[in-house]
């Protein structure tokens, strides 16, 4: 703000110009550039920098004229915005953002006038996961029959065998399309999850990202994405880092960590849901399911596993040749990231474990001594048990 500026005695009810929210306190007040500014927005930070964004720096501008943008949503929570106020602005890519969601979800500040360019994706950068070992040419195409993955120490073969049971180890999603297996080692990855590159740049990063597989995770292979395209609705959807009291418009659950949201309408997906297969299989259906985001029925709203109740305004999995219709969470099972029966090689452990999932007979941890009900690692050959999800009782073991 040019010229002097005055602290207001007196309390009043004004919006503020510098960051868009309607104040009822004494604000600082510039009679030359004829501003109204909150006490606490007044030391805002000229400019940002946000892990989501991929310039250096975004600006704080207070006039309309500072901030040419034509988008009119947030960048960080989606919601709209009034550039007649003050936001957070880059001019190379008119990103704008709410300036709170822009004070809380900052990485660093920044006064200087550091290297604009942006890092984007570069091919040359992009390193394959696997090598190709035998080829077999079908007619004028040449399919990749058996290669070697960095994820596992033997050759993966291509195969079109499918179960109901079997996962990727990749993603943890169910396999219904052909992919590679190590038969041997009961080891499966899809097609998909053979695709990503082992290394690769990414314009939200300054530094290489390199794929790990990690089975102490939820989801071996991951990633970050800020915007995707869903078959369940019609418009892109962008992730909404700020996502309090919205609800999930897959399952009706409130959000906890953050949305992919609709611009256009009010429609959320949580990242259970964005994640869920296309297809999935279960032992009650000889068929593929579909996960289906319309009901085409107007009689039937039961989950034909659980025998419960449904809500239909809800997503679910169907098959339309028995019009057998089930939740995702009863399709999908309790745990359906994690593949059960894998086995471990600990240094400090004489053999392998197994993670098991114990439902009815609940042995004892040897740590901690708590029933271990749920996920846990188990040699049969000695008796010895251990929980699973809870780090305290793993890591002293293993570590």
């Amino acid at each position: 703000m040019r010229g002097t500026k005055n602290f207001m005695l007196k309390i009043v009810s004004f919006t503020c110009n510098a960051c868009g929210t309607d104040g009822d306190d004494s604000p600082f007040v510039c009679t030359v550039c004829q501003l109204i500014v909150h006490k606490t927005c007044i030391s805002f930070p000229r400019s940002i920098k946000l892990r989501i964004h991929q310039h250096p720096r975004i600006i704080h501008t207070y006039h309309l004229q500072q901030c040419n943008s034509r988008n009119k949503y947030c960048g960080i929570c989606r919601d709209g915005v009034d550039t007649n106020y003050g936001v957070y602005y880059c001019q190379d890519c008119d990103f704008v953002a709410h300036v709170n969601c822009g004070i809380k979800y900052r990485q660093s500040n920044t006064e200087s006038d550091e290297d604009e360019r942006s890092i984007t994706m570069n091919d040359e950068f992009i390193e394959s996961s696997f090598d190709i070992i035998r080829e077999i040419k079908h007619g004028d195409e040449r399919i990749i029959a058996e290669i070697k993955h960095f994820s596992h120490q033997h050759n993966l073969i291509l195969s079109d065998e499918f179960s109901n049971d079997l996962k990727c180890d990749g993603c943890m999603l169910p396999i219904c399309t052909p992919f590679y297996s190590c038969t041997g080692c009961n080891f499966s990855l899809d097609k998909a999850c053979i695709r990503l590159p082992r290394r690769n740049f990414w314009q939200y990063h300054g530094h290489p990202l390199i794929l790990i597989l990690n089975t102490r995770e939820k989801y071996p292979f991951q990633c970050a994405v800020y915007s995707i395209e869903h078959s369940g609705h019609e418009h892109p959807l962008y992730l909404a880092v700020e996502s309090e009291n919205r609800h999930c418009s897959g399952c009706g659950v409130s959000a906890e960590y953050g949305t992919f949201r609709c611009v256009d309408c009010d429609f959320n997906l949580d990242f259970k849901c964005a994640t869920l297969p296309d297809k999935a299989r279960h032992r009650y259906d000889k068929h593929p399911l579909f996960l289906t985001y319309i009901d085409p029925n107007d009689y039937q709203y039961v989950c034909q596993i659980c025998e419960k109740e449904r809500d239909p305004k809800l997503w679910f999995y169907r098959c339309e040749k028995c019009d057998f219709d089930a939740n995702p969470e009863c399709v999908l099972g309790k745990y359906p990231f994690i593949k059960l029966g894998d086995s471990y090689i600990f240094d400090n452990q004489p053999h392998p474990l197994v993670l098991v999932e114990k439902i009815e007979d609940y042995p004892a941890c040897h740590d901690c001594g708590k029933p271990c009900d749920g996920l846990a690692l188990e040699c049969h050959r000695c008796n010895f048990i251990i929980h699973w999800k809870r780090w305290e009782c793993f890591n002293p073991w293993f570590k």
